[in-house]
């Protein structure tokens, strides 16, 4: 049979036994209906046992009994949950039909039934009232109150007392024991009391003699975790000594250790050993190695925490004084005042710290190294490292805001040097890496850098590794007016000598990057080069590819109305403002390229200005070709004075112009004439064809037209004129197949003819002229020629004030 668990509804009356040690047999009854109808038949039942009403954990096994009766939706099974202990915890029963868990939990009560709380296990329990401290002792009849008891033996040993069972400390000493390792009125036992004024043990030793101890503890046992002597606090400590030497540990075993301090908890900033000096030139902690041979250490730390630190130095004193956190100081010539090692295991990989220092004061030092000596090469730090991508001295500074140095190096000689790089086998002197890889300050000279090097040696070299962001390599800044963010200087005399050379291995990337952010007023300049040779550059550009496009030199502004390159020449005479030569013998080599891209630009690709009445804003000239080619589908060329081409001109595109005329030396005069005929104008594109015909015996000529006369033309127009003598004549057939014919009323008649045509080729109609057009916004209120209309001369379109 199927029951979804949905459909089920139960209802449940169980009676339950009293709780006892072990589960006992018990009935339990159900009441099934399916779909609102109670249930007649059988089902397959199962009962589960939890510690929770939801979740938990089973107790005992699962009772299954399947094709159990159920009769008008009531069913009755004794369920034996055999093994299960019954401790009085909350227990909950699961019942499932038809394999489907029914929802919730019915939680397991005690029988109405219960045995009487005056019995225990079937025993009777007095019904006398206990007193204060008493438990239920059995006395052989029943349970009666009685006093508790540990049932065990005790006794006091030397310097102890027992008093039933209270021990105490016998103050005045008796034995052997006691007498033998202190003075009479030095032996206190009062922190019984828990007063933390007091001590747990205190002990003097008096006697002089060397090699005598207030206490002598000694421990046989091999193993490596037994002590000579303990101590232990939960909160203050655990040994403390006083005296010339407070506490001194010593072992004569191979791996034996003299003295060991060990901190147990788990939180909080415990202290295995702690040491404490009240002289002001006293030591609180020394470590004195007599070996005078082999790797002897003084002081060693270990620690096995991942974040831990081997040995620490904290330097807490708030006053205004030299404080050290961790000082080393060695005597001998090779020695080292602090050395630090860091391992990590077999590999020999990872971040381990030789010296780790950490200074929390706003002016302390991590780690400061002096060299105290007048004179000779002695260091104050030394880093050294034997491995190819080691690092001798790294510093690091993790602050996430403020002037953070990882290194920082300062020395008050005028000629001293704060931080030197020396790489004497060819290496980096100094190499600065990061957001700012390096960054230099000083009175008088920031930064020095030397190389002895040969052909491939560096004196300073930046790396900024960053894959994507905009690192610097180098960042100079100065605050001065007249200062030099960065100069350099090649004092060589002959040869390619380089001032500063730079190199890009992206091919989208710069080599020389200036940038001059200027504000609203002023002219910054991002790069200037300057030369005082007559024949020098003051900056130059070359372009060693062999193929096109090779720029040598590139200017971009991206700024409205700005100037991306302006080249002057202050010279007198002949001097030359752009003097553009390209050597290319083949291809199309430019020696002067300028392009406007922006569709949206009012600009010019290139101005040229003259202020001279005898000077030429530009001059082209081309010995054996074309000077000048324009194109463009916007105005390639304008000229707001007289332009004056002295070779061949080509347009590609469309030509306008306020007027045209043709311009020849006079045929009659040309010696001091000149003779202009005007341009014949339409506002179509129209093409003009025209000749004399003498018409045959009949009164009939036909004209034939070039054989491209009807793929260029259309829209035809007829003018005749008859010469000579007065007759008519009339066009007979139009065009067709490149001809016309046209018919005279007298045979033998000369006829003038003209057929005009409108252009219909593939350009023309793609770029057909507009008659009428709207001025352009930053046109509008401007001229062609403001002079007839009474406007000044400032109002022309495409005219730049002077000086601009």
């Amino acid at each position: 049979m199927n029951l979804r668990n949905a459909l089920l509804a139960l209802a449940l009356a169980a009676t339950l036994p009293f709780a006892t040690a072990q589960a006992d047999p018990f009935t339990f009854q159900g009441f099934l209906e399916q779909a609102g109808t109670p249930l007649n038949g059988s089902a397959n039942l199962a009962f589960k046992l939890y510690d929770a009403d939801t979740a938990g954990s089973q107790i005992g096994s699962t009772l299954s009994a399947n094709a159990w009766p159920v009769a008008a939706g009531v069913f009755s099974i004794d369920l034996d949950f055999t093994g299960v202990v019954f401790t009085g915890a909350p227990r909950w029963l699961q019942v499932e039909v038809n394999g489907t868990p029914l929802a919730g939990r019915i939680a397991v009560q005690p029988a109405p039934l219960a045995a009487s709380a005056n019995a225990l296990r079937g025993f009777n329990v007095l019904g006398s009232t206990p007193s204060s401290g008493q438990v239920l002792k059995w006395n052989g009849a029943a349970w009666a109150p009685a006093a508790e008891s540990g049932g065990g033996t005790y006794s006091a040993g030397n310097g102890l007392s027992l008093s039933g069972t209270v021990f105490s400390v016998n103050y005045a000493g008796s034995g052997a024991a006691n007498t033998a390792s202190r003075s009479d009125h030095d032996h206190y036992g009062d922190a019984w009391s828990g007063n933390s004024a007091f001590n747990a043990l205190q002990v003097f030793n008096q006697n002089p003699g060397v090699g005598t101890g207030a206490i002598a503890a000694f421990n046989s046992s091999p193993d490596s975790e037994s002590k000579g002597l303990f101590g232990q606090s939960t909160a203050g400590y655990g040994v403390v000594g006083f005296g010339r030497v407070g506490t001194r540990g010593s072992s004569n075993v191979a791996g034996g250790i003299g003295v060991t301090g060990i901190s147990f908890a788990n939180s909080g900033a415990g202290v295995g050993v702690e040491a404490r000096g009240a002289s002001p030139d006293g030591f609180a902690l020394k470590a004195v190695s007599s070996a005078t041979t082999g790797s002897a250490i003084a002081v060693y730390g270990e620690t096995g925490s991942a974040d831990g630190v081997a040995v620490r130095g904290n330097a807490t004193s708030t006053g205004s004084g030299a404080t050290t956190g961790v000082y080393g100081s060695s005597l001998s010539t090779n020695g080292a005042g602090v050395r630090g090692s860091g391992r990590t295991g077999v590999s020999g990989q990872g971040s381990a710290y030789g010296v780790f220092g950490v200074a929390t004061d706003a002016s302390g030092a991590g780690v400061q190294g002096e060299a105290q000596h007048a004179s000779g090469y002695s260091k104050g730090v030394l880093g050294r490292v034997v491995s190819p991508q080691g690092v001798g001295v790294f510093g690091e500074n993790n602050a996430s805001a403020g002037v953070a140095y990882g290194v920082l190096g300062n020395t008050d000689s005028p000629d001293g040097v704060a931080v030197f790089g020396d790489a004497a086998g060819g290496g980096i002197g100094v190499r600065g890496a990061g957001e700012t890889g390096m960054e230099a300050e000083g009175t008088k000279d920031g930064l020095i850098a030397s190389t002895t090097g040969g052909d491939e040696a560096t004196a300073v070299m930046a790396v900024a590794a960053h894959p994507i962001a905009a690192t610097y390599g180098v960042q100079a800044m100065v605050a001065s007016p007249a200062a030099i963010g960065v100069y350099v200087i090649n004092t060589a005399t002959s040869g390619n000598a380089y001032g500063v050379a730079a190199a890009t291995g992206s091919s989208g990337g710069t080599a020389i990057y200036g940038l001059a952010p200027g504000g609203a007023s002023g002219s910054p300049i991002g790069v200037r080069g300057e030369t005082g040779a007559a024949g020098g550059y003051g900056l130059y550009g070359v372009n060693t590819a062999t193929a096109a496009p090779a720029i040598a030199l590139g200017a971009v502004s991206s700024a409205d109305g700005a100037v991306a390159a302006e080249i002057r020449a202050l010279g007198a005479g002949n001097a030359k403002a752009i003097d553009a030569l390209s050597s290319g013998t083949g291809g199309t080599a430019h020696a002067l390229r300028a392009r406007l891209t922006n569709a949206a630009s009012t600009g010019d690709a290139i101005y040229a200005y003259a202020n001279s009445a005898s000077a030429k804003a530009a001059r082209f000239g081309n010995s054996s070709g074309t000077a000048v080619t324009l194109a463009g589908g916007s105005s390639a060329l304008e000229a707001s004075g007289n332009a004056i081409i002295a070779g061949d001109l080509g347009v590609f595109g469309t030509l306008s112009k306020g007027g045209g005329s043709f311009k020849i030396d006079h045929p009659l005069d040309p010696a001091n004439k000149f003779l202009l005929h005007s341009f014949v104008e339409s506002p179509d594109m129209m093409n003009v064809y025209n000749g004399n015909i003498i018409t045959d015996a009949r009164g009939y000529a036909t004209i034939d037209l070039p054989d491209w006369f009807e793929a260029l033309n259309r829209d035809f127009r007829y003018q005749l004129t008859v010469i000579g003598t007065f007759a008519q004549a009339i066009v007979s057939k139009k065009v067709e197949h490149n001809r016309f014919e046209i018919r005279s009323s007298r045979p033998g008649i000369e006829v003038s003819w003209q057929v005009t045509g409108i252009r219909k080729d593939a350009w023309a109609e793609k770029h057909r002229i507009p008659v009428e057009v709207q001025k352009a916004p930053a046109e509008r209120g401007k001229y062609l020629h403001p002079e007839l209309y009474g406007v000044p001369a400032g109002k022309r379109i495409g005219v730049v004030p002077s000086g601009k």
